[in-house]
């Protein structure tokens, strides 16, 4: 086959097949039209709800000011009993902690003597050693109002687990910033509301699902040091007949990177940690007793790390292409092709920004200006940064080992460096536009431009 048409296919296939996933998403949305609440009459009006916190190296700064922003909704939610930080660091901080927070009868820290299995572990023994009905898990930027808790308070007894959906908040207003939080407050939309609006499982969140503490238990918990412990226990709970449900009356506000170093670091962890859980979990899906259509979304949820793998890979040929194989088509044949590959590309995505404009207003609550700006700003982001998202996808998806770190905040995320990615990115991409244009190949100049501009306007605008 044509090395350019290879490389071409690389490059749309995995945009075609977002774009389609979407879709489908979209119109079983569109049909359904409905709320899909859970039904009232087994709620436990009696229920007891427990808030954690696990934290380790966090600032104390941010996690007194997050305490200190739940404390009205902690306070005004009936059925909560206690809030506890769960500290793996030193005695020390944890008595600073303590100090910080100040006297509160509901909030309380709590060190683990002996830190074990990082996040998952502390979770697991937390969960072993409560009394209480549901545990709501809370990461340490976490914040919560009293409509999410009242409402979950309401809800209590018929699912296993209810996720309370996502809004996006940062420290500091950045370019990087504005677009971390319009990708949540989208990616909750779509990915949350709708798909549970369409009929589809809806998977845990790491920050805001309070789980059923019997059914974690009756599945064994999460297991020591797994990364992306939201969606491996969606994935034991689904295949286990537990029912995880929507919370649509509320949402919890999630602090997002203000530094494109800061969420390359988050974006590979999630990445890894998505991709490895879909290696392990595989083969319990395929035997699992759920619907063929329900398992085959929750395998494309899954994959959706790895859609900057293909497009990565043609990026890295595009130069060698173009030095080693001339365009067989004249310029102005290769031109129509590629309007022919794009125009429906482009015609998918009218339709599905018209249909989340129906279903989903609040994600053009700011202009369509403002959506447009944003949802570029994105794209460049996971184009500039897809070398670490492409590879950590590729790593989890072979089990091959991760080292993270928690996602810096506040003043440690001040000190990082500026990413440099983008520099690597604008190198090759002009090397490959550069022989394209030499060698009158129009399909990998499409390739390389598109890497160029993003690279560009990262290190222009977004770094700024």
């Amino acid at each position: 086959m044509n090395p350019s048409y290879v490389a071409l296919l690389l490059f749309f296939a995995p945009l075609y097949l977002l774009t389609a996933y979407y879709l489908v998403i979209l119109f079983r949305a569109f049909r359904a039209r409905e709320r899909r609440g859970v039904s009232d009459s087994s709620n436990c009006s009696g229920c007891a709800l427990e808030v954690v916190v696990p934290i380790k190296n966090e600032p104390i700064a941010v996690v007194k000011d997050t305490v200190l922003k739940n404390l009205q909704a902690f306070n005004s939610a009936g059925c909560l009993k206690r809030v506890v930080i769960l500290s793996d660091d030193d005695p020390g901080y944890a008595e600073k902690l303590e100090r910080g927070i100040g006297e509160n009868g509901l909030v309380k820290v709590v060190r683990r003597d002996n830190p074990r299995g990082g996040r998952t572990g502390a979770l697991d023994e937390i969960f072993a050693s409560s009394s209480s009905d549901y545990i709501l898990v809370l990461d340490v930027d976490g914040v919560v109002g009293s409509r999410a808790l009242e409402g979950l308070c309401r809800e209590l007894g018929e699912a296993d687990a209810y996720i309370i959906p996502w809004r996006g908040y940062f420290y500091e207003k950045t370019r990087v910033a504005e677009a971390a939080a319009f990708s949540v407050n989208l990616g909750s939309s779509l990915l949350y509301r709708l798909r549970w609006l369409a009929g589809f499982y809806v998977f845990p969140l790491g920050s805001g699902t309070a789980y059923k503490r019997s059914a974690v238990l009756r599945v064994g918990g999460w297991g020591d040091n797994v990364i992306q412990d939201d969606i491996w226990m969606g994935v034991k709970l689904s295949t286990s007949g537990h029912r995880t449900a929507l919370l649509e009356d509320g949402s919890i506000e999630v602090l997002v990177p203000s530094r494109l170093h800061t969420l390359r670091k988050q974006q590979s962890r999630w990445a890894y940690g998505t991709s490895e859980v879909l290696s392990k979990s595989l083969p319990r899906l395929l035997k699992a007793s759920l619907p063929w259509s329900t398992r085959l979304e929750m395998i494309a949820y899954m994959m959706q790390p790895l859609q900057t793998l293909p497009a990565f890979m043609a990026f890295v040929l595009a130069p060698l292409i173009a030095l080693i194989h001339t365009a067989s088509d004249p310029v102005n044949i290769q031109i129509v092709n590629l309007l022919v590959l794009v125009a429906p590309l482009v015609a998918l995505n009218a339709v599905y920004g018209y249909m989340m404009f129906r279903l989903a207003p609040e994600v053009y609550e700011n202009g369509l200006k403002h959506y447009l700006v944003n949802l570029g700003r994105f794209t460049a982001i996971l184009a500039v940064l897809s070398p670490h998202l492409s590879i950590s996808a590729l790593r989890g998806l072979l089990r091959a080992g991760f080292k993270w770190e928690v996602t810096p905040k506040g003043e440690k995320e001040r000190a990082l460096p500026k990413e440099k990615t983008p520099l690597l990115i604008l190198a090759w991409s002009l090397l490959g536009a550069t022989l394209s244009i030499l060698t009158r190949n129009i399909y990998t100049l499409v390739i390389s431009a598109s890497y160029l501009v993003a690279a560009a306007y990262s290190l222009l605008r977004l770094e700024l």
